[in-house]
C-alpha cells in the first residue's frame, strides 16, 4: 500500500467535500480489513475511510451496509458517527463520516466491565 498516494487521494476527497479553500490537516488513524482511515482536522472534523485497492470490488457494498447500521444506531440513540457521503474517487471507494472522539474499539479489549453476555447484547 502506498500511503503517499492514499494521502493525495484523501486530500482531494476532503477538498471536494469541504471546499478548495479549506485549511485542514490530515492525520492517519489506522486501517481496517478493507480500508485505511484518515482524520481530516477542520471544522468540523471528519473521517475519510478509503478502500484498499485490493478490496475495491467489495468495499462499496460494505460501506452501504455500514451506512445502514449507523442509521439504525442513530434511530436507537446509540452514539455513533454520521455518514456524510459515500462515493468513488476514480476506482477507490470512500466513506466520509463525522468524527467522534474516543478510543478505537480495538484498544478496548479487556477494559470493559460488561460481562460477555452484556457485550453481545450491546
Amino acid at each position: 500500500m502506498n500511503h503517499a498516494d492514499d494521502l493525495k487521494i484523501t486530500d482531494q476527497i476532503a477538498r471536494d467535500f469541504l471546499g478548495e479553500q479549506s485549511n485542514f490537516t490530515i492525520e492517519f488513524l489506522g486501517e481496517g480489513s478493507n480500508n485505511v482511515n484518515y482524520l481530516v482536522k477542520d471544522e468540523p472534523e471528519i473521517v475519510i475511510k478509503l478502500s484498499k485497492p485490493e478490496f475495491e470490488y467489495k468495499t462499496f457494498s460494505d460501506y452501504q451496509k455500514e451506512n445502514w447500521c449507523l442509521t439504525k444506531a442513530h434511530e436507537l440513540n446509540i452514539p455513533s458517527p454520521k455518514v456524510l457521503k459515500l462515493g468513488k474517487y476514480g476506482s477507490r471507494v470512500f466513506l466520509i463520516e463525522s468524527y467522534i472522539e474516543g478510543s478505537p474499539v480495538a484498544h478496548l479489549d479487556g477494559s470493559s466491565s460488561f460481562s460477555g453476555e452484556e457485550k453481545i447484547k450491546v
